[in-house]
């Protein structure tokens, strides 16, 4: 079953959207400083950052991924 990410269709105050697009995922924003990448997630990503975060025998990948905020 394929999971689709929500896609804003226009980009968010502060954010400019990427001209290209990477993995297939659309809707990639970044901060105007392009220091922040911000794009939509499923829920199967979500599930496996949030068991980074939480799950102790997983804490070694932490410094190989991507640091994760989610709001």
């Amino acid at each position: 079953m394929s999971e689709t990410p929500s896609t804003p269709t226009t980009p968010t105050h502060g954010l400019v959207a990427l001209a290209s697009q990477v993995g297939g995922h659309a809707g990639v924003e970044t901060t105007e400083d392009g220091s922040l990448i911000i794009k939509p997630i499923r829920h199967r990503e979500l599930q496996f950052y949030q068991s980074l975060q939480q799950d102790p025998a997983l804490a070694a990948l932490l410094p190989f991924t991507p640091k994760f905020l989610y709001f």
